[in-house]
């Protein structure tokens, strides 16, 4: 589901962008820009618990809150780094957008395309 802005400034929920009349550009602005549904997220969520010290915020200099978004987005980074994630899900799982975790892997140094040299090779090649 995707929340994209009509003529009036105002989102709708659009399930298939190709519906939308946008120009294949904008589409791709789009995809890279959605945040999920935020009513789907509420229907199946899970709450994880970690209990720190108080000296561990301080370590950081971040406010609680700050440090929790912190350890998603952290997370998030070294799940896709490994590859065990795909940047859509990454992004989801650190709450961003892909564009927002995009700057985070740049900021981070963690490259955004995960593919080696020799799978390239082996794509370009047709192998």
């Amino acid at each position: 589901m995707y929340h994209v802005p009509d003529s009036h400034g105002a989102y709708a929920h659009v399930h298939d962008l190709g519906s939308t009349g946008f120009p294949p550009d904008y589409l791709d602005y789009l995809e890279c820009h959605k945040r999920p549904d935020p009513d789907a997220r509420t229907a199946m969520t899970t709450t994880i618990t970690f209990d720190f010290d108080a000296s561990a915020f301080g370590a950081l200099r971040l406010a609680p809150g700050e440090f929790a978004r912190e350890m998603r987005i952290a997370a998030a980074v070294q799940w896709y780094a490994e590859g065990v994630v795909s940047q859509g899900k990454a992004a989801e799982l650190a709450d961003l957008t892909r564009a927002e975790l995009l700057e985070e892997l740049r900021r981070r140094k963690v490259p955004a395309c995960q593919v080696t040299a020799d799978e390239l090779a082996a794509e370009i090649h047709g192998g």
